[in-house]
């Protein structure tokens, strides 16, 4: 092993200079990605006159063999993204008949009961805010205070009765237990959720 530790020494030392830009191995200039595992040179410039960045991307989208010896493999680090993004890496496990029956129940109870939850939710969120301005104001005024805790624990207790937020965190809990096996429709909210962003 000592022989193969300074066989990696004696290559990384002339490999660092026309590789790296002169960053020193023993100077801790490098950010080092955990996988694979390229070290990344603190002097690439990403510049109109210069293409460090193009020629590091490619450095680090190779797929590196797990040895001593520099070895590329099948694929890129950017396609792996892209299987995970398109589903094509996740796990998948088709939804039994009963659970597809409770999925879709669960599923419209939600939708039924979305709105009121939601606004139970923001009459809570609008107690809490007028509390926290007033305790964080300048001079905050107890007796304010004490009504504006009471509005907080008041919408609180019926964002729980009749916002039924328990149960409808609960069946929103159980909808994505059971979509766990399939994870496409997570994805497919992410990728909603992005592309309004």
């Amino acid at each position: 092993m000592a022989d193969n530790l300074r066989l990696l020494k004696n290559i990384f030392s002339e490999l660092e200079k026309p590789l790296f830009l002169g960053d020193g191995l023993s100077s801790g200039e490098f950010h080092v990605l955990m996988q694979p595992g390229q070290f990344m040179s603190t002097n690439l410039k990403e510049a109109d006159s210069s293409d460090d960045m193009a020629i590091q991307a490619d450095l680090t989208d190779l797929l590196i063999d797990t040895q001593f010896i520099y070895t590329t493999l099948n694929g890129a680090v950017s396609q792996q993204y892209k299987d995970i993004l398109n589903n094509a890496a996740l796990p998948y496990a088709p939804l039994s008949s009963d659970d597809q029956a409770e999925l879709d129940k669960d599923n419209q109870w939600l939708v039924d009961h979305k709105s009121t939850y939601d606004a139970f939710e923001g009459y809570y969120h609008d107690a809490l805010d007028a509390y926290n301005q007033e305790a964080n104001s300048p001079n905050p005024d107890s007796s304010k205070l004490s009504t504006l805790q009471q509005k907080v624990d008041d919408t609180y207790s019926d964002w729980e009765t009749m916002g039924q937020k328990g149960q409808y965190e609960a069946t929103k809990a159980r909808v994505i237990y059971l979509i766990s096996g399939d994870p496409s429709t997570m994805w497919a909210d992410f990728k909603k959720y992005t592309s309004l962003s």
